[in-house]
């Protein structure tokens, strides 16, 4: 997951979102020990109430 933010910075991102669901309890926990907060569905997963959305503020990394 780290990496995965890293990357994002590199490439100008400010957040990361995704959608798991809600039966993915160790999914869950993982994303909310790595900074992923509850967010208002998005995308196709609007109307879906087996899906829980998530997002992530990134802070831009500084070159090296």
């Amino acid at each position: 997951m780290n990496e995965l933010e890293r990357l994002a910075a590199l490439q100008g991102l400010d957040s990361l979102r995704l959608e798991t669901g809600v039966y993915q309890q160790d999914a869950l926990r993982l994303y909310e020990k790595f900074g992923f907060r509850r967010t208002p569905p998005f995308g196709e997963y609007t109307d879906d109430p087996l899906s829980l959305c998530y997002e992530k503020q990134i802070t831009k990394e500084m070159p090296s």
